[in-house]
């Protein structure tokens, strides 16, 4: 069963934005595998989830404050939504 917490849906929102080129290298840019083996293109925040869903809460919280680091303007704007 899915693992659905308030972080994880921003980071969903986080790492969804963009072309699939921009997504992929903004997961390695926040040390985030890229998982071909989901199937990337069926659904940008479908994909974010289902890779999400492998990392357990230490992981979650620790790619959560790579991606303030990295991606300041998208965390602020997503927390203020």
């Amino acid at each position: 069963m899915a693992r659905v917490s308030p972080i994880r849906e921003v980071l969903v929102s986080v790492l969804s934005v963009g072309t699939w080129a921009e997504i992929k290298a903004d997961h390695h840019r926040v040390q985030l595998d890229w998982r071909e083996d989901l199937n990337p293109g069926s659904g940008k925040p479908k994909y974010v989830r289902e890779v999400l869903e492998a990392l357990d809460d230490a992981t979650i919280v620790a790619l959560a404050h790579r991606c303030v680091g990295e991606f300041p303007e998208r965390a602020a704007i997503t927390l203020q939504n």
